[in-house]
C-alpha cells in the first residue's frame, strides 16, 4: 500500500492580487466595540464575547474572498466560509462581519472573521528554518525565531487548517491541507488568498 504524501500551506494575503487590481477591497480601518482582539486565533474560543456589530471599512468595491483587518485578524466571504466551514467543522469559529465602502457605506457583502480553535504541535525541529545557526532547544519562547517551520506529517494528516503550537505558545499564521486548498480553488473560492508551500517530514 502507497502512502499518500501531506502536504500544508500557509495561507497568505495575495499582495500582488490587490496592487493591480486597486478597485478590490482592502481594510481602511474598522471599528470593533472595543473588543479585546488579542484573543482572536490564540486556540481559544471567543464566539460567547464577538460583538455582534463589528465594522470594517474599506477601499475599494470589488469583494474578495480574503482580507486582513489587523494582525491575526482573517477576514473571508460567504463563499470561502462555506467551504472552509465543510472542511473544518467546529474547529474554526465563523464570527460576523459589517464590510462597508469607507465613502458610501454600502455593503460590500456577508464577510466573517476566522477564529481557529485547532492548534496542533507539530514542529520538526531539525527541518525548520531558524534564525540562528543552532536549533534553540531550550529557548522558552523559541516560537519567535522561526523563519520558515517544517511539520510532521503523522501530526498533521487530516487537519485541514490549523495553527502551530510550539510549546505553550502559538505562533502567528494560518496553515491548511492540500485537500482544502484543492476544494478552494475548484469551487473558485481564492480572491485574495495565495499559498505558501510548507515542508512536511
Amino acid at each position: 500500500m502507497v502512502s499518500m504524501k501531506i502536504s500544508a500551506y500557509k495561507l497568505l494575503l495575495n499582495e500582488a492580487m490587490f496592487e493591480k487590481n486597486p478597485s478590490l477591497i482592502t481594510m481602511v480601518k474598522r471599528d470593533d466595540k472595543n473588543f479585546n482582539g488579542e484573543f482572536i486565533n490564540m486556540g481559544v474560543s471567543i464566539k460567547p464575547i464577538w460583538p455582534s456589530s463589528v465594522t470594517v471599512f474599506v477601499s475599494g468595491t470589488d469583494p474578495v474572498d480574503y482580507f486582513l483587518f489587523g494582525p491575526r485578524h482573517h477576514a473571508v466571504s460567504q463563499r470561502a466560509r462555506e467551504v472552509i466551514g465543510n472542511a473544518v467543522g467546529t474547529s474554526v469559529e465563523f464570527l460576523p462581519l459589517n464590510v462597508v465602502n469607507k465613502d458610501s457605506e454600502d455593503s460590500i457583502g456577508q464577510y466573517w472573521a476566522i477564529n481557529i480553535l485547532n492548534n496542533i504541535d507539530a514542529l520538526d525541529w531539525d527541518h525548520t528554518v531558524w534564525n540562528s545557526d543552532e536549533i534553540p532547544l531550550k529557548k522558552k519562547d523559541a516560537h519567535l525565531d522561526i523563519i520558515r517551520p517544517a511539520f510532521k506529517a503523522h501530526l498533521i494528516e487530516g487537519q485541514h487548517m490549523f495553527l502551530l503550537r510550539v510549546r505553550k505558545f502559538i505562533k502567528s499564521g494560518i496553515y491548511i491541507s492540500a485537500t482544502l486548498k484543492k476544494q478552494l480553488k475548484s469551487k473558485g473560492t481564492v480572491t485574495g488568498m495565495d499559498f505558501m508551500p510548507i515542508k512536511v517530514v
